[in-house]
């Protein structure tokens, strides 16, 4: 949301103001009413308060049916927030609940993968929620350091079954190369209270954005791409799973506020999930209950 889409929202939502042109407008219209059932001809004055005023609260009454739609949307996806906890128990309950049998690193990771399909497809009904009705694809990109000391993000989920796009890419994307840049600005460290991301409401209008994937506007025109990782603590580095992205077809939807809150929550969902799936969360003493 660019400067003046955040001072018209800020404008439009304030109550002072929808109050305000709700009182002008009534007060305008009664004057021209007076006029009118005194046998008086309007004057051009009062008649342009009046339209102006109508005008005002028509604008201010359009928003606030908005700020409700929004408001019906955020009840809506509550559901959702419960249900993709509901998997993560499940899926932890289902590997590690004393009693249960003992799974090996492939059938955990198999186990992983399953969940966060799941996951991404109720994010995309989450988001679908928040653009619409717009369709949009997500995805959780892992990421890999190989020879020679270049990270890889490649492909690990989507919210499709099977998705065009991956038909003829078995592309490994190369991060803080400058080759991907949406990548390289998400993995950006920030300063603290900072959220790490890269926003762009359209692509085609971004000059200095790079992507290894020549035609990437044929598939997506808006995007947004999170960090799955935990920031560094203290003398411990800063440990990176990969990426959580949404994109979609449609521009100027989404937006860089709470659509870019919202995605790094899920991300950071996502790295707690990874973490104890993975081992790297234990506890280091016994805890007898």
């Amino acid at each position: 949301m660019n400067i003046p889409a955040k001072l018209a929202h800020r404008f439009a939502k304030n109550t002072y103001i929808t109050s305000l042109s709700l009182i002008v407008s009534f007060m305008s219209f009664g004057v021209v009413m007076r006029d009118v059932l005194s046998n008086i001809t309007p004057n051009m004055g009062s008649i342009f308060v009046m339209v102006a005023a109508l005008l005002f609260f028509a604008v201010t009454h359009y928003y606030s049916l908005k700020v409700r739609g929004d408001n019906q949307i955020f009840e809506e996806i509550a559901k959702y927030f419960r249900e993709i906890n509901s998997l993560y128990r499940e899926t932890l309950f289902q590997c590690f609940w004393e009693g249960s049998k003992a799974l090996s690193i492939d059938e955990k990771l198999s186990s992983e993968k399953q969940a966060l399909k799941a996951v991404c497809q109720i994010i995309a009904r989450i988001f679908s929620k928040l653009l619409y009705g717009k369709e949009c694809t997500v995805t959780v990109k892992l990421l890999t350091e190989e020879e020679g000391g270049i990270s890889y993000a490649t492909t690990y989920v989507r919210n499709y079954d099977s998705c065009e796009r991956d038909v003829d890419d078995h592309r490994k994307y190369e991060v803080n190369t400058g080759r991907n840049s949406g990548l390289d600005q998400a993995l950006k460290n920030k300063p603290a209270g900072k959220l790490s991301y890269f926003h762009s409401a359209d692509l085609s209008k971004e000059k200095e954005y790079s992507n290894q994937r020549e035609d990437y506007i044929n598939w997506y025109k808006s995007t947004i791409v999170v960090p799955i990782r935990c920031p560094r603590r203290g003398e411990r580095g800063t440990q990176n799973y990969g990426f959580l992205t949404i994109d979609t077809m449609t521009r100027h939807r989404l937006n860089n506020g709470h659509h870019v809150v919202m995605l790094t929550a899920l991300a950071e969902q996502i790295f707690n999930f990874m973490a104890l799936m993975r081992g790297d969360y234990k506890l280091q003493t016994e805890i007898s209950l």
